[in-house]
């Protein structure tokens, strides 16, 4: 595979705003298909607010490994993708889902790239504070409130330096042999796995031989540089408003095939098992015994994305509220 890498990449369109100010350093880049152009759009008018060089590019499909509805054709890759444009604009490139948006300049990528980080992503195993919250409505004596309660769903609950599991909605790579050797591995990984995640296939690439290749200088993105919308207590820089979801039909590669449990170590929750946030009021619950528990203010803001509605309603006999 690595001899044809990267494959020829044709897209149908292309929203060009690579010399649209910024400092020059990188190019944000995304691809999508045809019912996603009015993220597009979005995005665009996110990169041109804030001065950020971009180039967005159309295509009639995308691989299966980004989604079950996707094609074979390896040209259509995320990693191919990438390394099209390291070669295209020989300049270090920022790939954001299409998705996304941008809230700010994100001038810590600057930071980055002038500090030598040859590939830099978010690293769930290396932040000890990854707690996702989803939105609930709470029914108390019939009446439902929405639109208020949060609860904590889920966190990986163990963490390590060298290894990663990552959210691949924003990645960096720059034009470094080590990052094209790297894209090249995470792009034999998916085409052995075709019809698993691709950041699934990343996380494997690099935790079974990437993170040591020679010359290799990796980093960890801050949440905010990849701000997905159940971390609501963080302000985005660059922001994935919509839940994420593992739609049906994709294949799971295990995680005992590629990550080191002997080389974690435990990473001891900073909130509740069952923590709940009333977003409205900034206070912090622990659901017990049917019962909204006070615990406190939470002492910082709330950011959350528009538009995403519950499917879940927990029933509660009673909301302990401040000074009762």
């Amino acid at each position: 595979m690595g001899a044809t890498f990267p494959l020829p990449f044709q897209p149908a369109r292309t929203l060009d705003g690579s010399a649209a100010g910024g400092s020059g350093k990188f190019l944000v880049a995304a691809m999508y298909t045809p019912d996603y152009a009015g993220f597009a759009e979005r995005l665009r008018t996110s990169c041109e607010q804030f001065r950020v060089p971009h180039v967005l590019h159309e295509v009639t499909a995308v691989h299966s490994s980004i989604s079950v509805q996707g094609s074979p054709d390896l040209a259509l890759t995320k990693p191919n993708y990438i390394r099209h444009l390291l070669e295209r604009y020989r300049k270090p490139v920022l790939y954001v889902d299409t998705d996304c948006v941008f809230w700010s300049y994100p001038s810590r990528i600057d930071e980055l790239i002038d500090q030598g980080a040859n590939f830099a992503i978010y690293n769930w195993l290396a932040d000890a504070e990854n707690d996702a919250f989803y939105p609930i409505d709470v029914r108390l004596k019939g009446r439902v409130i929405q639109d208020r309660y949060f609860i904590r769903s889920h966190r990986v609950e163990v963490q390590s330096a060298d290894q990663l599991i990552c959210s691949g909605c924003v990645q960096l790579f720059d034009t470094s042999p080590a990052a094209a050797a790297l894209l090249a591995r995470w792009h034999d990984t998916i085409a052995q796995h075709p019809r698993a995640p691709d950041d699934q296939c990343l996380d494997v690439a690099f935790n079974s031989g990437g993170a040591g290749m020679a010359g290799l200088h990796s980093a960890w993105l801050p949440k905010e540089y990849a701000r997905v919308c159940w971390w609501i207590l963080t302000k985005p820089v660059i922001d994935h408003p919509q839940f994420p979801s593992l739609a049906p039909g994709f294949e799971r590669i295990p995680a005992a095939q590629h990550l080191r449990l002997e080389r974690c170590t435990a990473s001891a929750p900073r909130l509740p098992k069952q923590a709940v946030i009333d977003v409205e009021a900034r206070q912090l619950y622990e659901l017990a015994d049917d019962w909204l528990m006070l615990l406190g203010p939470l002492g910082g803001e709330c950011w959350v994305a528009e538009g995403n509605r519950t499917t879940k309603t927990i029933d509660v006999a009673g909301i302990e509220t401040p000074g009762a």
